[in-house]
C-alpha cells in the first residue's frame, strides 16, 4: 500500500511538474513576442473629436492682451489635422495698436496652431471710418488671412471700397503692418474727387 501511495505522489508530482513548466514556459514565449513586436501605433483619428455651437472665443497675445475675437455659429475639430471647420466666423481685431476691424464669411478653416485662416463664401472685411482714415470695405469670394503676420491675400476676384473710391480686381494681397496693398490682374480702380 505504501508503494502505491509512493507511486500515486510520485504521478502527482510530475503532473504539477510538467503544468508549472509549461506555465512557466508559455509566460517566457509570451514575454518575447511582446519584446520583438514593435508596438503598432493606433491611426490617427479621421472623425472630428468635439465641438462647439455657438461659441465666442478670443485669442490672447504672449503679453496676456486679447489680439482677436472670433464669434461662430459651430466650430468642429478635427485631430489628424490639428484644424478647425468653423460655420460663420466673425472676426474683430481686438488689439488697440490696429485700427478696428471685422471679418465675416460663410465658413472658414484653422489650420497650422492657428496661423491661417482661410475664409470661404461671402467674405466681407469692414474698417470703419476714424479721424485719419475713411472707411473700407472688402468682398471677396475666399481670404487666406496670416493674423501674426498681419496680412492676407486671394486668387479671387475682390472689390474694395474706401470712402468713395472703388477698386476691384482678381488676386490681391494686403499688409497691414508696412499699408501695402496689390491687386494682381484686371484691376479697376475709380477715385472720387477730393473735398475740399
Amino acid at each position: 500500500m505504501s508503494s502505491a501511495r509512493s507511486a500515486q505522489r510520485f504521478r502527482l508530482i510530475v503532473i504539477l511538474s510538467l503544468v508549472a513548466f509549461m506555465a512557466l514556459g508559455s509566460t517566457w514565449v509570451n514575454m518575447v513576442i511582446k519584446r520583438s513586436a514593435p508596438p503598432t501605433p493606433s491611426p490617427p483619428r479621421s472623425e472630428p473629436d468635439y465641438h462647439v455651437e455657438n461659441f465666442n472665443f478670443i485669442k490672447m497675445s504672449p503679453k496676456g492682451q486679447p489680439e482677436y475675437h472670433i464669434i461662430g455659429k459651430k466650430m468642429i475639430h478635427h485631430p489628424k489635422e490639428d484644424s478647425l471647420d468653423i460655420e460663420q466666423p466673425v472676426v474683430k481685431n481686438l488689439d488697440e495698436k490696429k485700427p478696428p476691424q471685422t471679418m465675416r464669411s460663410d465658413t472658414a478653416l484653422v489650420e497650422d496652431d492657428a496661423r491661417k485662416l482661410h475664409m470661404f463664401g461671402n467674405v466681407h472685411l469692414d474698417r470703419p471710418a476714424t479721424p485719419k482714415e475713411e472707411a473700407f470695405h472688402l468682398t471677396t469670394s475666399y481670404l487666406l488671412v496670416f493674423p501674426e503676420d498681419d496680412t492676407a491675400q486671394t486668387d479671387k476676384p475682390v472689390t474694395m471700397t474706401r470712402g468713395q473710391s472703388t477698386m476691384s480686381g482678381v488676386g490681391m494681397f494686403a499688409n497691414n503692418v508696412t499699408r501695402e496693398l496689390r491687386l494682381n490682374s484686371q484691376v479697376k480702380v475709380m477715385l472720387a474727387p477730393k473735398q475740399r
